[in-house]
Protein backbone atom coordinates (compact mmCIF):
# COMPACT_ATOMS: atom_id res chain seq x y z
CA UNK A 1 0.00 0.00 0.00
CA UNK A 2 3.33 2.39 0.49
CA UNK A 3 4.11 4.43 3.40
CA UNK A 4 1.12 6.23 4.82
CA UNK A 5 3.42 9.06 5.76
CA UNK A 6 3.88 10.19 1.91
CA UNK A 7 0.96 12.45 0.59
CA UNK A 8 0.58 12.74 -3.00
CA UNK A 9 -1.13 15.92 -4.04
CA UNK A 10 -2.36 16.34 -8.00
CA UNK A 11 -1.92 19.62 -8.57
CA UNK A 12 -4.00 21.51 -11.29
CA UNK A 13 -1.26 21.81 -13.51
CA UNK A 14 -0.71 17.99 -13.70
CA UNK A 15 2.31 18.12 -11.58
CA UNK A 16 2.37 15.98 -8.64
CA UNK A 17 3.64 17.18 -5.02
CA UNK A 18 5.05 14.42 -3.18
CA UNK A 19 5.03 15.16 0.89
CA UNK A 20 7.67 13.04 2.77
CA UNK A 21 8.42 13.69 6.36
CA UNK A 22 11.20 15.85 7.22
CA UNK A 23 12.13 16.00 3.36
CA UNK A 24 11.51 18.97 1.14
CA UNK A 25 8.20 18.88 -1.47
CA UNK A 26 9.40 16.93 -4.34
CA UNK A 27 7.56 17.73 -7.23
CA UNK A 28 7.39 15.41 -10.08
CA UNK A 29 6.30 16.36 -13.84
CA UNK A 30 3.25 14.93 -15.73
CA UNK A 31 3.54 11.69 -18.38
CA UNK A 32 4.46 13.19 -21.85
CA UNK A 33 2.40 9.57 -22.83
CA UNK A 34 0.69 7.64 -20.42
CA UNK A 35 0.26 5.10 -23.03
CA UNK A 36 3.84 4.42 -23.63
CA UNK A 37 3.84 4.13 -20.09
CA UNK A 38 1.15 1.50 -19.58
CA UNK A 39 2.98 -0.27 -22.12
CA UNK A 40 6.09 -0.05 -20.31
CA UNK A 41 4.84 -1.03 -16.73
CA UNK A 42 3.48 -4.49 -19.01
CA UNK A 43 6.68 -4.80 -20.15
CA UNK A 44 8.42 -4.39 -17.13
CA UNK A 45 5.90 -6.58 -14.86
CA UNK A 46 6.43 -10.04 -17.60
CA UNK A 47 10.02 -9.44 -17.54
CA UNK A 48 10.13 -9.26 -13.45
CA UNK A 49 7.94 -12.58 -13.93
CA UNK A 50 10.25 -14.35 -15.73
CA UNK A 51 7.81 -14.12 -19.14
CA UNK A 52 8.89 -13.02 -22.46
CA UNK A 53 7.41 -10.31 -24.04
CA UNK A 54 8.28 -10.17 -27.51
CA UNK A 55 5.62 -7.31 -28.70
CA UNK A 56 6.53 -3.31 -30.10
CA UNK A 57 4.90 -0.62 -28.74
CA UNK A 58 3.37 -0.66 -32.00
CA UNK A 59 1.98 -3.94 -31.80
CA UNK A 60 0.56 -3.94 -28.42
CA UNK A 61 -1.15 -0.79 -29.03
CA UNK A 62 -2.80 -2.62 -32.52
CA UNK A 63 -3.94 -5.28 -30.05
CA UNK A 64 -5.68 -2.51 -27.54
CA UNK A 65 -6.93 -0.92 -30.53
CA UNK A 66 -8.12 -3.26 -32.37
CA UNK A 67 -10.17 -4.79 -29.08
CA UNK A 68 -11.75 -1.22 -28.54
CA UNK A 69 -10.90 -1.30 -24.57
CA UNK A 70 -7.63 0.80 -24.41
CA UNK A 71 -9.30 2.74 -22.13
CA UNK A 72 -11.37 -0.06 -20.61
CA UNK A 73 -7.90 -1.25 -19.18
CA UNK A 74 -6.73 -1.61 -15.41
CA UNK A 75 -6.89 -3.12 -12.22
CA UNK A 76 -10.57 -2.58 -10.99
CA UNK A 77 -13.74 -5.54 -11.59
CA UNK A 78 -14.96 -4.97 -14.91
CA UNK A 79 -12.12 -3.77 -16.44
CA UNK A 80 -9.87 -5.45 -19.64
CA UNK A 81 -6.19 -7.13 -19.91
CA UNK A 82 -4.34 -8.61 -22.58
CA UNK A 83 -3.27 -12.36 -21.61
CA UNK A 84 -1.95 -14.97 -23.49
CA UNK A 85 -3.70 -17.58 -25.61
CA UNK A 86 -0.85 -20.01 -24.93
CA UNK A 87 1.07 -19.59 -21.34
CA UNK A 88 3.83 -21.79 -22.12
CA UNK A 89 4.81 -18.86 -25.26
CA UNK A 90 5.80 -15.45 -24.58
CA UNK A 91 3.55 -12.41 -25.10
CA UNK A 92 3.72 -12.16 -28.86
CA UNK A 93 1.78 -11.19 -32.00
CA UNK A 94 -0.66 -14.01 -32.55
CA UNK A 95 -0.45 -15.26 -28.90
CA UNK A 96 -2.57 -12.17 -27.02
CA UNK A 97 -5.98 -11.53 -26.90
CA UNK A 98 -7.91 -8.93 -24.58
CA UNK A 99 -10.15 -10.35 -22.14
CA UNK A 100 -12.49 -8.57 -19.23
CA UNK A 101 -11.31 -9.75 -16.22
CA UNK A 102 -13.16 -12.42 -14.60
CA UNK A 103 -13.37 -13.93 -17.66
CA UNK A 104 -9.62 -15.13 -17.92
CA UNK A 105 -9.09 -18.42 -17.08
CA UNK A 106 -5.48 -20.45 -16.27
CA UNK A 107 -6.49 -23.57 -17.50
Amino acid sequence: MGNPLVRRVKRLDGWTAIHRPGRPVELVPPRKNPILYRFQLHRGRAKYQGIGFELSFEQWLKVWTDSGHLNDSGRQKGSYMMVRKNHKLPFKKGNVKIVKKGEHSFL
